[in-house]
């Protein structure tokens, strides 16, 4: 008797340990299934990818009806995530809320015409009250936001709003005001206040912005770098390298920030970490290009006017879009509306909001957004929340706003 247990016992360790290396290798799976509620069907495609940011891709079929989500993976990988589906119909349209399998939930998404919407902006009210004050009463809370303010300096802070391992960086013209869930802090990086905020850049957990002296202005050749994490600064001195009112920010890549000269024609690469500055480009070394995957030469002369390393996002379905690209979504801005877009349904766009933004900032799949004195944050799961205001956002919007994300 001891012999067989013990065989069977070692028999659970081996299957739960093939379980456990076949989930930590497993970077994609698609899987298909059917769900019933209240004898209507739901099929689900459920797609795994570790590629796109470690989230599901999941669409829902309902009649000729077809929803898409994105959810953070935090099932391990675990497939048939989605447990049940609450629906709401008014004539013709449509709203879901899907149930996941730790019975927490999503998020509502409506349908109207064929078009797909978020809570926020469905025109259709009536329908959107009933379905908030059904799962409400189910004890599904679908308002997240937070009335409770702070203030610092100029700024009044929801704080309790900011999700937990962000930090959000306000330019204040001689410096940052930067603000988490529980603290707010300030720092200068310079001994005036400079306006226009060209290159101040958020490298990783280093905010670094030019050190320009006061009978300078226009040219500097030292940077000051904020540590946003450890709230402190210090200087990297460029030493034999002086840069001109013509410098911008190439990109970033591998951690280290490139800045061209477009008057003096000359390339520096910074790196925060060991405080150092290298000249990769000039009229001799030519002009140096990254794509987003391996670096090429051009000719230097090209660099006069602004090229970004990989920054910009073009989709063939959008055109005369701005396009904002996270790890499982895209960002679509048209026309004043503002569209999530799943990467693996170019072709369905779902409204989020209309509205005239700036200073939009992704994270992950997180959107931070300016409206008028307001900056703005929406996730997937939670609904759109306030972060703070200043009414100096009316008057000036240029390169006002960062966010750092510990572990990001």
């Amino acid at each position: 008797m001891k012999r067989i247990f013990s065989f069977l016992l070692l028999l659970a360790v081996l299957f739960l340990g093939l379980e456990f290396l076949v989930t930590m290798f497993t970077k994609e799976y698609i899987v298909s299934y059917t769900l019933f509620s209240n004898k209507k069907e739901f099929k689900i495609r459920e797609n795994y990818s570790k590629e796109y940011g470690n989230v599901y891709d999941v669409s829902i079929t309902v009649g000729d009806n077809n929803f898409y989500y994105n959810i953070n993976n935090t099932f391990n990988k675990q497939k048939h995530i989605i447990k049940d589906i609450v629906y709401y119909e008014d004539n013709n349209d449509m709203c879901i809320y899907p149930i996941l399998k730790d019975d927490s939930g999503t998020y509502i998404e409506c349908i109207k015409d064929g078009n797909l919407y978020v809570k926020n902006s469905f025109p259709n009210l009536n329908l959107v009250n009933m379905i908030s004050n059904d799962l409400d009463s189910r004890g599904y809370r679908l308002d997240y936001h937070e009335d409770y303010t702070d203030k610092y300096g100029n700024s009044t802070i929801y704080q309790k709003n900011i999700i937990d391992g962000d930090t959000v960086l306000l330019w204040q013209y001689k410096g940052v005001d930067m603000f988490t869930n529980r603290t707010s802090h300030g720092i200068n990086a310079i001994g005036f206040d400079k306006y226009d905020n060209k290159l101040g850049t958020l490298v990783g957990k280093y905010y670094v912005v030019p050190k320009y002296e006061n009978n300078k202005v226009l040219e500097f050749n030292k940077v000051e770098v904020i540590d946003v994490e450890n709230i402190k600064s210090f200087t990297i001195d460029f030493k034999d390298y002086t840069l001109s009112s013509g410098t911008y920010v190439n990109g970033i890549v591998n951690g280290k920030l490139y800045y061209t000269d477009s008057y003096n024609l000359t390339q520096l690469e910074l790196s925060i970490d060991s405080k150092y500055v290298r000249l990769i480009g000039n009229t001799e070394l030519g002009g140096q290009m990254y794509d987003g995957t391996k670096w090429s030469s051009r000719n230097i002369y090209d660099f006069k006017q602004e090229i970004k390393y990989g920054s910009s996002v073009a989709l063939e379905n959008y055109p005369n879009a701005t396009v904002y690209e996270g790890s499982g979504v895209y960002y679509v801005y048209e026309n004043n509306n503002m569209y999530q877009v799943p990467k693996d349904h170019l072709d369905k766009k779902i409204l989020l909001f209309n509205a005239n933004v700036n200073n939009v900032n992704v994270v992950n799949n997180d959107l931070y957004y300016v409206v008028g004195n307001s900056l703005y944050y929406y996730s997937g799961d939670k609904q759109i929340l306030k972060i703070f205001t200043n009414n100096d956002l009316l008057y000036n919007t240029n390169n006002r706003i960062s966010i750092y994300r510990k572990n990001s």
